[in-house]
């Protein structure tokens, strides 16, 4: 059994790591025809290398941004084009 004598002493001890910022979740668009337009149209959107996207056969692409400014941003507009799209 421990007890409290036992442990070190850690007052005054400061620990400087910083928050670590989580990344964003995948955003799935639906109805995805054309992929190159849809390049364009994030390409658009967001800065360049903001993002990657991988597509699915079903016409659904899946698009990760790697900041969480990148992430509302594209939210935002989705919501604004009325692009079928969860995340």
């Amino acid at each position: 059994m421990h007890r409290s004598e036992d442990l070190p002493n850690t007052a005054g001890t400061s620990h400087t790591q910083e928050p670590r910022e989580h990344k964003p979740p995948p955003i799935y668009v639906y109805g995805v025809t054309n992929y190159q337009n849809m390049v364009s149209y994030l390409t658009a959107t967001l800065e360049d290398k903001q993002y990657y996207c991988k597509a699915f056969i079903d016409e659904t692409i899946k698009t990760n941004v790697y900041t969480s400014d990148s992430y509302r941003r594209l939210i935002k507009q989705f919501l604004a084009d009325n692009v079928i799209h969860h995340t």
